[in-house]
């Protein structure tokens, strides 16, 4: 993740995508190979988690990443 973190801060949007995509590849490949009950849960776990975050609770920090404020 630092490098995109880096590309997001400091590269071009063809760098931005090309480490994002990288991100994914490997976060799906990850996923697919887990217990797929496994897996289930923990998206569900995200989702809630995502559905919870509120502009009073969050805010989008420099890197474009939304993270807890405070």
């Amino acid at each position: 993740m630092h490098e995109l973190d880096h590309a997001i801060l400091h590269e071009s949007p063809d760098r931005v995508a090309a480490e994002a995509a990288d991100v994914l590849f490997v976060a799906i490949g990850t996923v697919l190979r887990l217990d797929p009950a496994l897996a289930a849960a923990a998206r569900a776990e995200v989702i809630a988690k995502n559905n919870a975050k509120t502009w009073d609770t969050h805010h989008i920090n420099s890197a474009g990443k939304v993270t807890r404020r405070g």
